[in-house]
């Protein structure tokens, strides 16, 4: 029998701290509202993040077209539209087609900030409550929200340099920065691009 060997010229792994000591590296999506990018993915047009919502925040009523999964890291929220509560070290299944609006507030344990990790299939809808559409998000959006707060993370100190090989679907988006937050930022695509070499300027 043939043996499995790894090819070569595969993507590189990502192995970061996913809560960031700078508070620089959160993107604001909303009133009280902030995501923090981890993979984006623009060959299955999915990506993770983590979405952290402080007292009283809400995210717009929205629908997923695919399935969403999620892990409450921090505090606790619940959908306006059912009666549970995902509490820390809840995991959550969204089905697609689902309507929901997450909110932190007293029913859902008074916390004063939630941390989840979302892993998100396709695009958020938003919708007003005659379903009407309102606005949506997708990768390409979310990298065009991550690239308009890039300015901020350029200014990370020069340590934070990154050594190693990243994939990137924006090359443009570590042109012209020097911050290791950035590899767990970047989109996934099918070439390489050598983060040291994008750094130089």
């Amino acid at each position: 029998m043939t043996p499995i060997r790894q090819l070569p010229g595969i993507q590189p792994e990502i192995a970061i701290a996913a809560i960031p000591d700078d508070e620089r590296v959160w993107v604001p999506q909303a009133p009280k509202v902030w995501f923090r990018p981890l993979l984006l993915n623009t060959v299955t047009g999915s990506w993770c993040n983590l979405l952290r919502v402080r007292q009283s925040g809400v995210l717009s009523r929205h629908i997923h077209p695919s399935w969403v999964t999620g892990y409450v890291i921090r505090g606790a929220w619940r959908y306006l539209e059912h009666d549970w509560v995902a509490r820390e070290g809840s995991f959550v299944y969204e089905p697609p087609g689902e309507i929901h609006t997450l909110v932190v507030d007293e029913a859902s344990g008074g916390d004063t900030e939630m941390i989840t990790f979302f892993n998100i299939h396709g695009a958020m809808v938003y919708v007003d409550e005659a379903g009407q559409p309102t606005g949506y998000e997708d990768v390409f959006s979310k990298i065009d929200e991550d690239k308009a707060e890039n300015h901020k993370l350029c200014t990370l100190p020069e340590s934070s340099i990154a050594t190693q090989t990243c994939i990137a679907a924006v090359p443009d988006l570590v042109a012209n920065c020097r911050s290791a937050e950035m590899i767990s930022r970047l989109a996934v695509r099918a070439s390489a691009i050598p983060v040291t070499e994008a750094f130089e300027t």
